[in-house]
């Protein structure tokens, strides 16, 4: 039996950092943006780094203002591709 963790679910992008409650400190953290962005990031990344795709299909790494991890969930930083201040739904998937 495996003691993953999983928790999906939504949140409004508002362009300031926020933190994203799911009960654990996460290992991935995938996010799909209604307005079609998508974000990554894994526990061999840097807090703040994430591999962004914007919804031209282009990807990069950013190395602030993306995912950070917390005892509790993760902060979404302010990035303004994956937390506009547009309010977008951010769908979310973490997972331990």
């Amino acid at each position: 039996m495996s003691d993953m963790k999983f928790k999906s679910g939504a949140v409004n992008s508002s362009g300031s950092a926020q933190e994203v409650i799911c009960g654990f400190k996460p290992r991935t953290v995938k996010l799909f943006l209604s307005g079609g962005a998508s974000g990554f990031w894994n526990d061999d990344m840097a807090d703040e780094t994430t591999y962004r795709r914007i919804i031209a299909g282009t990807g990069s790494l950013i190395t602030s203002d993306g995912i950070t991890p917390t005892e509790k969930g993760f902060t979404l930083g302010a990035d303004s591709l994956l937390n506009p201040s547009t309010s977008e739904v951010v769908y979310f998937e973490a997972s331990q």
